[in-house]
């Protein structure tokens, strides 16, 4: 946002840049909840992919980061992302427990 701020962006322009921004936040990120399934992470990711997203986020906290941890795990075991062309940062933190999976599409734009 700052940086087309000093483009000379109206703030009518820049308000929708925002808008823009939470609405694929919303659209290109999971946050998984303890009811939901590990099925749930590769259905996402098969969605994300499918829909040709550049980039999308899945998060895991408490007792759920290791369900998206073995899910994710299982996926880079099978080369399922490799096979789609994506690569992956994962991040982990232990106190609270927490993992952040961040996927990338390797194809230009």
């Amino acid at each position: 946002m700052y940086n087309l701020q000093l483009k000379n962006y109206s703030m009518g322009d820049l308000e929708e840049k925002f808008e823009e921004m939470v609405e694929d936040w919303l659209t290109s990120s999971l946050l998984l909840k303890g009811e939901q399934s590990a099925e749930t992470v590769k259905e996402f990711c098969d969605k994300q992919i499918a829909n040709e997203k550049r980039q999308f986020f899945i998060l895991g906290m408490k007792s759920v980061a290791k369900t998206v941890e073995e899910e994710i795990n299982q996926l880079i075991e099978s080369n399922y992302f490799e096979a789609r062309n994506y690569e992956y940062n994962i991040k982990k933190r232990d106190d609270p427990k927490r993992i952040e999976v961040t996927l990338y599409s390797k194809n230009e734009p």
